[in-house]
This record gives structure tokens, C-alpha cells and sequence, in this order.
């Protein structure tokens, strides 16, 4: 919040006074367009990398997992290191 006060008076001491009254109504979009190309945090990338991140895994299902069913068990019988202990004295 602290950054976007910053450019807003940044904007309002330096640009403002350089155009004209015609301009002056565009300061908000002015403020906008600042800080979305802002350079030091690009918003524009990490908002499009972040809605890649959050749609791409459910538009896209794992195909390791679709192909190989038995890759969905992280623990397969065969590698665990804990073993089935029976009920039954008489069963090993």
C-alpha cells in the first residue's frame, strides 16, 4: 500500500504539473499504467505466471499419473518399510 501512495505522489508532484488541464483527468489511469510496467515489480508477468500456475494444473492433468495408474500410490507395498503385522498367530 506504502508503494502504490508513493507513486501516487511521485505521479502527482512531477507529472501533473507537466500537462496540460486536458490531461489532468487521466491522472488515476496515469497511476494505473505506472505501477502495472513498473519495471523493479513487474506485476503484469508475475499476475499472468500466477494465473498459469493456478489454471494450467487443472487444465492439465498429470500424464505420468494417467498413463502409469500405479504412480498415484507414493507408497507402493513392495518399498514400505513398515510391514503388515497379522491378526492371526497362526499366519506369517
Amino acid at each position: 500500500m506504502a508503494v502504490i501512495l508513493g507513486v501516487v505522489a511521485r505521479e502527482a508532484t512531477t507529472w501533473l504539473p507537466a500537462v496540460s488541464e486536458y490531461q489532468r483527468r487521466y491522472f488515476v489511469q496515469r497511476c494505473i499504467f505506472v505501477v502495472a510496467t513498473w519495471i523493479d515489480v513487474p506485476l503484469v508477468q508475475l499476475a499472468l505466471v500466477s494465473l498459469f500456475w493456478l489454471v494450467g494444473p487443472v487444465s492439465r492433468p498429470h500424464k505420468a499419473r494417467l498413463l502409469r495408474p500405479e504412480w498415484n500410490n507414493p507408497w507402493p507395498a513392495s518399498q514400505s518399510s513398515i510391514k503388515h503385522v497379522s491378526s492371526d498367530p497362526n499366519k506369517p
